[in-house]
């Protein structure tokens, strides 16, 4: 008697087993995320799941494809609207964070001819700012140093949009005073924010070591050099932070440095994002590998909260797990956006996973991770909620931090 209820046992647990593994594969195939993996149909790499992770709680299509390139600032928030750059169709999409629906659709080319295209945007000081340049020439120099013709520069339009009304309005800088060919005056800083608003002026990563203050009201520019290549800025507690690659480097609000020598979170690392926060500052640390009399930055380590103003470090949240790149370091409403890419093995193919962290600012507690399945070009804080720019589908991910 006692056989056979051991066998019967040994059956039961067999046949769970084998229910088990017929349950996992049942998920490979239809694409289930696993914790921080998106695997795809078949283990095809040319066959991408659809699926929508379960934390994005509104998709919003935006009537546009290719909505703004890779790793690029394209999108913000606040209280108004969540702001989105069409670059190929010269527009700026309005969406009203309460309904989830596009409200308006503001142009942003009078005044300017085809060769203009809008390349980043910021909030700040009761606006939504555009920073509008010339397209890059066709065939550019392969180290991109010099401008295509000695002496000429790319010229820049500031648009200062006002929420109330949706009207634009252009101020053109004169770049010539800036020492670089960019388009559109700023570094191409891998997706960081390259501008802020605060203090009655407009801050701009300009190029090397510059960072350019435009004052609002009168149109002047003042560009100030602080010594080393200038990654990011955020604007946060009277004064300006900037991430170089010789460390932290604080500005008063008149563009005069406050910090002495740059701060560095430590040997062999560096800061390379920054995002401002109504409760601080925050910053991404990126660990280096050091070869011969060179610096490579490899991977993102963790990210750190900061005194806005000693830059002392007061917490650190280990969010990267081992991702290579970040896409995006956004603050706003208490909360802080993390934006990474990683490398996943699917079967025989690795693919580029997309993974968005919310952190509570004031708890460093990640209230939310959620996989994305495309690439991600920007997100943005604002409106309570986190939101995702798509450049391949053209939509707008939310993601809600209670979801």
């Amino acid at each position: 008697m006692s056989g056979s209820r051991r066998l019967r046992g040994l059956l039961v647990v067999a046949g769970l087993a084998v229910l088990a593994v017929l349950a996992a594969l049942a998920a490979i195939q239809e694409g289930v995320r696993a914790p921080g993996v998106w695997c795809t149909r078949d283990g095809d790499p040319f066959r991408a799941s659809t699926r929508v992770d379960p934390h994005v709680t509104a998709v919003i299509p935006t009537d546009s494809f290719e909505v703004c390139e890779l790793d690029e600032p394209c999108v913000a928030a606040d209280a108004a609207g969540v702001w989105l750059l069409r670059r190929r169709e010269r527009e700026l999409v309005r969406v009203d964070p309460r309904t989830n629906i596009v409200v308006a659709r503001i142009g942003l080319g009078r005044g300017l001819d085809a060769s203009w295209a809008p390349q980043s945007l910021a909030i700040g000081d009761g606006a939504v700012w555009v920073f509008t340049s010339r397209l890059p020439p066709a065939h550019p120099p392969p180290d991109g140093s010099r401008p295509s013709r000695p002496g000429r520069y790319l010229p820049v339009v500031v648009q200062r949009v006002d929420p109330a009304t949706n009207a634009v309005a252009n101020l053109r800088l004169p770049t010539r005073r800036l020492a670089g060919p960019l388009p559109a005056g700023l570094a191409q800083t891998g997706g960081t924010q390259a501008a802020a608003a605060a203090g009655g002026a407009v801050w701009l990563i300009g190029f090397g070591d510059q960072v350019v203050r435009l004052d609002e009201a009168s149109g002047a520019i003042k560009a100030i050099a602080v010594g080393a290549q200038v990654r990011d800025l955020a604007a946060v507690d009277g004064g300006v932070w900037l991430a170089t690659d010789a460390g932290l480097v604080r500005l008063n609000l008149s563009g005069n440095a406050t910090t002495g020598r740059p701060i560095t979170p430590g040997p062999d690392q560096r800061y390379t994002g920054l995002a401002a926060t109504s409760d601080g500052l925050w910053a991404m640390v990126t660990r280096q590998l050091r070869e011969g009399p060179m610096v490579v930055p490899t991977t993102l380590d963790r990210v750190v909260r900061l005194d806005p103003a000693s830059g002392r470090v007061l917490a650190s949240v280990p969010v990267a797990h081992g991702s290579t790149e970040l896409v995006g370091l956004r603050g706003g409403d208490g909360l802080l956006a993390v934006a990474l890419t990683q490398a996943h093995t699917c079967g025989f193919a690795t693919e580029w996973q997309y993974d968005v962290s919310v952190v509570d600012a004031r708890s460093g507690h990640v209230r939310v991770r959620a996989g994305i399945d495309d690439n991600v070009a920007d997100v943005a804080v604002g409106a309570g909620a986190v939101w995702i720019a798509e450049p391949s589908t053209g939509r707008l991910l939310r993601v809600d931090p209670s979801s």
